[in-house]
């Protein structure tokens, strides 16, 4: 009896492993936005930093291609991002402009 259990559970869980499997949203793109800036402000939106939230309308590109932003702190940031070889970014460590 218990090996007829356990090889239902198993056979059940075998079947079931591919439903996590399943692919990504057809409605929306693979690929990382077409600027720095936008990823950045759709990916940390939400965040909640040591430093307070991030200020979206401050968000922006630096020439040297690091991201500058202020946090509801008045503390203004920079960071580096990478690409990444998903498509998306990899965020450096923030540094504090003084």
């Amino acid at each position: 009896m218990n090996r007829r259990l356990i090889g239902a559970v198993l056979v059940l869980s075998l079947a079931l492993v591919p439903a996590g499997c399943r692919p990504r949203n057809k409605n929306r793109e693979f690929s990382a936005p077409s600027s720095r800036v936008e990823h950045f402000k759709e990916r940390q939106a939400a965040t909640e930093l040591t430093h307070g939230r991030i200020r979206m309308n401050s968000v922006a590109e630096t020439s040297d291609g690091r991201i500058r932003y202020q946090t509801s702190d008045g503390k203004t940031w920079l960071v580096a991002m990478t690409p990444d070889e998903n498509g998306g970014y990899r965020y450096g460590t923030p540094e504090e402009v003084k």
